[in-house]
């Protein structure tokens, strides 16, 4: 099983090293938010003679599940058990440096630009 959120090279590679019958979900292609020129496509012969299968999807097709999801998630975070990284930019005047840092994969975990104070 393969998730794909960043396409470009990585997507290339993890369609060359699926296994036969492999899946792959593909829910967004950061490589290419950037606009640095094409992306490499991925060897979808592999696809062929791997018999992958391959689905897109959007979190918000599963929409209904998200209150069932948030109680679940906030009971493991208050307990301690989730975790989570960010990379944080102070101030919209940096918003250029936040963008830059998520789609040049700089940050660690979530991406967010402060705005204004948190006290």
């Amino acid at each position: 099983m393969y998730y794909d959120n960043v396409g470009g090279a990585i997507q290339q590679a993890a369609f060359d090293a699926m296994n036969t019958h492999g899946r792959i979900a593909l829910c967004g292609m950061v490589g290419q938010y950037s606009g640095e020129g094409e992306a490499p496509a991925p060897n979808l012969m592999a696809a062929i003679i791997k018999r992958l299968s391959i689905t897109g999807f959007l979190a918000n097709d599963h929409i209904t599940l998200f209150p069932e999801f948030q109680a679940f998630a906030l009971d493991l975070y208050q307990q301690g058990k989730l975790k989570h990284q960010a990379t944080v930019t102070k101030g919209i005047e940096n918003i250029h440096e936040t963008i830059n840092s998520l789609t040049g994969g700089k940050n660690i975990g979530k991406q967010l630009c402060q705005i204004g104070d948190l006290d």
